[in-house]
């Protein structure tokens, strides 16, 4: 497979040729993945799976991409205690084209190198990890015997921007996996994005002849595409501009907090930190901070005091520092530093829009809107900044996208 990428995507259910087939989705992701299959004559009865081993009560529709080892067992997901060391986003690592700047990739590389293997190696055992889950949860719900009697029809999501070297070692690490080379399909993130995304907004959002921009902001990158509704029952999309992306994803946040923080309580007084405590900060940042941040309300002047709110992060082991607002091993982070953080990576994902819409016109077909999706997608900051910027079009936050 050369190219993801299609002239015309169809979502409708297709007559059976022969064997009718069930379809199995791994959304491999730089920081979280999911799971999702169907069959071929139900689309409409797709199962998102949120079951996850050691994940506890809590439904989630994605596990942490991380893995971890204890002597040769390999632990993925909620099982990886992620205050010790582990690896996370070796997904980058699968395309040493980019400027990686990813700070746990990059740890992470060491790691792996010093268990004598390779990123695609990590990559194959994680979605092994993924499709004996799967496969857990067919079993479960009684259907397990269509992986061994139907055509399966394995998909894994790549980023719009994967280098052709990319999508190779992604392919190598399915087969890895187990997944039959023959029965896979490398499906760009946007594409799969756009076809669950419309289907999640109100149903008379998009209508025949409309034009969107799906933008896929997730951990490690932002990935968008255009397309345009030339059927809408069923549901059949066609390309307007090329799929463009780049690597600012949140993952680019966590960087910019690490460095900020080391800036703030100095490097030597980080450097002598353990490990537990230079982890304990970026927890905050990561579950906390980054999710919820967000920022001032810009259509209203007078919003509560609340919303310029700081942060308290803890730094144990830091001496006090009052001109830095540190104190008894607790640091105050001001709201307005948390900005500066979010500001760089949402004009860069301004930067990428606008291409598409001015791809979009000089096809002439001005988009009508903006899907967003992903985890950095589903930020109410990044929502609200992008509203302010294209008032000219509606921007849209679908739930669960």
């Amino acid at each position: 497979m050369t190219d993801s990428d299609v002239e015309e995507l169809s979502v409708s259910p297709s007559a059976p040729s022969g064997q009718a087939k069930f379809f199995l989705g791994f959304d491999f992701g730089t920081t979280h993945s999911g799971i999702a299959y169907a069959f071929e004559n139900c689309p409409e009865d797709l199962e998102v799976i949120q079951e996850w081993p050691e994940g506890g009560n809590n439904s989630s529709q994605k596990v942490p991409t991380l893995i971890s080892f204890r002597g040769d067992t390999a632990l993925w997901g909620y099982m990886v205690n992620e205050m010790k060391p582990c690896i996370r986003g070796f997904k980058l690592l699968l395309d040493k084209s980019k400027n990686l700047s990813y700070g746990p990739a990059i740890e992470s590389e060491a790691i792996i190198q010093s268990l004598d293997k390779k990123p695609v190696d990590i990559a194959g055992i994680y979605l092994k990890k993924l499709m004996s889950h799967a496969r857990t949860i067919l079993c479960r719900r009684g259907i397990e015997s269509v992986l061994d009697t139907m055509d399966v029809q394995y998909i894994v999501t790549v980023p719009a921007v994967w280098s052709d070297k990319a999508k190779d070692l992604t392919m190598q690490a399915a087969r890895l996996a187990g997944i039959p080379q023959a029965n896979l399909v490398l499906l760009s993130e946007p594409e799969a994005a756009a076809v669950d995304a419309i289907r999640t907004i109100q149903p008379n959002s998009i209508t025949q002849d409309d034009c969107f921009i799906v933008c896929d902001a997730g951990g490690g990158t932002v990935d968008l595409i255009t397309y345009k509704v030339t059927q809408k029952d069923p549901l059949r999309l066609e390309e307007v501009t090329e799929g463009t992306g780049a690597i600012c994803g949140s993952t680019i946040l966590d960087n910019a907090f690490q460095k900020l923080l080391i800036e703030t309580i100095s490097k030597t007084h980080y450097d002598q930190l353990s490990d537990e405590a230079k982890r304990i900060p970026m927890r905050i940042w990561e579950k906390d901070i980054k999710p919820n941040y967000a920022g001032q309300d810009l259509e209203d002047a007078d919003a509560d005091d609340f919303l310029d709110a700081g942060y308290i992060i803890p730094v144990p082991g830091v001496p006090d520092c009052p001109e830095k607002h540190i104190r008894n091993g607790m640091l105050y982070f001001e709201s307005e530093q948390v900005e500066k953080i979010f500001r760089p990576v949402v004009e860069q994902i301004k930067s990428l829009i606008s291409d598409q819409v001015l791809g979009a016109k000089l096809a002439g077909i001005p988009p009508k809107a903006v899907i967003l999706v992903g985890g950095l997608g589903s930020s109410e900051y990044v929502f609200k900044a992008l509203k302010t910027c294209f008032t000219g079009m509606e921007v849209m936050q679908p739930r669960n996208a």
